[in-house]
């Protein structure tokens, strides 16, 4: 890998509601607004990583497609807990169910407004190297 290079850190999405999805992930994920240059364009972070958020063009078409999920990392099961009852409290169904892996990675799977399937994980072994080069 290149030194250079500190790993994937950006997502864009097209949506068909920019306000509830922007609620979503700002409300009730808890991300940051960075920069909205204009109504069709939002910007959001975690502190480390960023969405893009681009109200889709008109007759964009929502189905198929690559993408499978994008995943949000948490620093432990308790962050991936948290973030889990935020969503239910909201009313956001839940995909798959809070699950313990045999790799002791420990997860849940919900869709934001758009049906995007979103990943809230704790991966220890990632979550380490992590919370060590943090400095909150």
């Amino acid at each position: 890998m290149n030194d250079e290079m500190l790993g994937m850190r950006h997502a864009a999405l097209y949506v068909k509601n920019m306000a509830k999805t922007r609620q979503f992930y700002e409300e009730l994920i808890g991300l940051s607004v960075i920069w909205a240059p204009d109504p069709d364009s939002i910007y959001l972070t975690t502190g480390r990583d960023n969405i893009a958020l681009h109200t889709a063009p008109e007759g964009h078409v929502f189905e198929g497609g690559n993408l499978d999920h994008i995943g949000f990392l948490f620093r432990s099961s308790a962050g991936v807990d948290a973030v889990y009852e935020t969503l239910v409290s909201a009313g956001v169904g839940i995909h798959k169910e809070r699950k313990q892996h045999r790799d002791d990675t420990y997860s849940f799977y919900a869709h934001d407004p758009d049906g995007v399937l979103v990943q809230f994980l704790c991966e220890p072994n990632v979550a380490a190297a992590e919370n060590g080069s943090m400095t909150d």
